[in-house]
């Protein structure tokens, strides 16, 4: 299945702000937040963070979500795949909609339109509507198989060869930052909607690239 997807700048953050596009499976919400996806990212991106603690460990990196969200989110990098863990935030029935998100984005390179992939996991009424990553398109390209989702864990796995990520692998893609996040929506107009990321302002966190 393919899905499409909205766009919307790094910087929009908190409870009840604007939503993500509403994607073209009924109301199933996978917004593209600061990039397309194999594409670029959106004028409003910003660079990572200054790092305040030591440099992340190549392919590996993990952030807490802002208080008063509770979990986080890991990332670790393979030959083959990049896997990704959200923790804290439940695959709830009662929720209309809850989207998991990392976006991976290469403000090093020297296109003017940095590079950038999102990958994600939607679910409606606790059912799943979407499992890939999105291209240049503004597509999102279904993963193989399913998330692994155990009490308020959910991990994606990601693999290198999904045709948004063997595109940018192909030019050399060489992310430096990531942006985690889970939305959720809880009415069907979607009028009741919560971001939950990993700084205040939904800023880029440093990555540092495996090999």
């Amino acid at each position: 299945m393919i899905f499409s997807t909205g766009t919307q700048g790094f910087r929009a953050r908190s409870a009840g702000r604007q939503a993500l596009g509403l994607g073209a499976v009924g109301l199933l919400a996978l917004g593209l937040t600061g990039c397309t996806g194999g594409g670029s990212t959106s004028d409003e991106a910003e660079a990572p963070a200054a790092e305040t603690t030591a440099a992340p460990e190549p392919g590996q990196v993990s952030c807490d979500f802002v208080s008063p969200a509770t979990g986080g989110a890991e990332l670790t990098e393979t030959a083959d795949a990049y896997e990704v863990t959200w923790t804290g935030q439940e695959v709830d029935p009662a929720l209309n909609q809850i989207t998991f998100t990392v976006i991976l984005t290469d403000f090093g390179s020297e296109e003017s339109s940095k590079p950038s992939v999102q990958m994600q996991v939607s679910y409606i009424d606790g059912e799943l509507r979407g499992y890939g990553a999105v291209d240049d398109q503004a597509q999102l390209v279904e993963a193989p198989g399913e998330p692994v989702v155990s009490g308020d864990t959910v991990t994606g796995t990601f693999p290198k060869s999904l045709a948004p990520l063997a595109a940018l692998q192909a030019d050399d893609f060489a992310p430096d930052s990531w942006v985690p996040r889970v939305e959720t929506v809880v009415t069907l107009e979607g009028n009741e909607r919560e971001m939950t990321e990993c700084t205040e302002t939904g800023q880029s966190l440093p990555y540092v690239p495996l090999g």
